[in-house]
């Protein structure tokens, strides 16, 4: 089972650092389609030097680091992202991953680097989603251990587990095992493919009329194969979507997603507006 081979996904090595304890210490876990958004934070109790490194899954992508919210590029050998700074207050960094996941199981271990005042692990499951059994009432084979929160977006389940005054070395282990709509779709899937196969029947029997062709159909014709992916996504998201999941469903590098929306922006495709610490992308109507 592949999830296996990543069940600890969270160790560090610490040859050197001269930080005791954690403020706080926090792993978010955004599951979209086959990969997982892993966002990890550690605020230290006070700004000191750091040097240490940090073991990654063999097939992770689109690192990034922040290190007191200035973006770094990362260094990396041999699969270990090698942290070295002086005066460290936090350090953030971001990847994704398919590692965790084998089919609709989500499982992953999460070991404690220091000891840490408020420790907190999320997992959000992929949008209609839900657990292979019910929660109910607080119990459920689907989900281990049990969560101090279970929560909704309006579109997907999000799962939180809370500890306070951890020790250097515990670990965390999370089970989840969910289904999507597309699990039990097959007749609606057979359904649609029969209503399309009648659809293209019906047209091909009508007469051919002259197409009258808009000014948003040209600006797509000359699209890059990459900028209609990314249309497509916002078509798909009534319009709109956060950068970051953007990211996530393309696969684009942040400085690659960044250079696009930028294009498509020019040419008056779409346009960005900030929300908070978020991005959102919106299609041009």
């Amino acid at each position: 089972m592949r999830v296996s081979s990543a069940f600890i996904i969270f160790i560090l090595i610490l040859p050197v650092c001269t930080a005791q304890t954690l403020e706080s210490n926090t792993h978010d876990f955004n599951i979209v389609y086959d990969r997982v958004l892993v966002e990890s934070e550690l605020v230290f109790d006070v700004s000191q030097q750091v040097n240490f490194e940090l073991d990654l899954p063999e097939d992770y992508s689109g690192l990034s680091l922040y290190v007191n919210d200035d973006l770094k590029e990362p260094v990396i050998e041999n699969n270990k992202l090698k942290l070295l700074y002086d005066s460290v207050k936090k350090i953030k960094f971001d990847y994704l991953t398919d590692e965790l996941l084998d089919k609709d199981i989500f499982l992953a271990n999460i070991v404690v680097p220091f000891d840490t005042g408020d420790f907190r692990i999320t997992v959000t499951l992929p949008e209609e989603a839900v657990l292979e059994k019910p929660l109910g009432n607080g119990i459920s084979g689907s989900i281990y251990p049990k969560p101090n929160k279970a929560i909704t977006d309006g579109k997907s389940l999000i799962f939180e587990w809370d500890k306070h005054n951890i020790t250097k070395g515990d670990d965390q282990a999370i089970f989840i095992q969910y289904r999507t709509k597309a699990d039990y779709g097959f007749l609606l899937w057979s359904f649609a493919l029969i209503i399309i196969g009648l659809l293209m029947y019906i047209i091909s029997r009508k007469p051919k009329v002259e197409t009258v062709v808009h000014k948003e159909d040209l600006v797509e014709k000359h699209l890059k194969e990459d900028e209609e992916q990314i249309l497509n996504i916002l078509k798909s998201r009534d319009g709109q979507s956060e950068q970051g999941t953007l990211r996530v469903i393309t696969g684009f590098s942040k400085a690659t997603l960044s250079r696009l929306l930028k294009e498509l922006e020019e040419r008056n495709v779409v346009y960005k507006e900030k929300r908070g610490k978020k991005n959102l992308v919106f299609l041009k109507k």
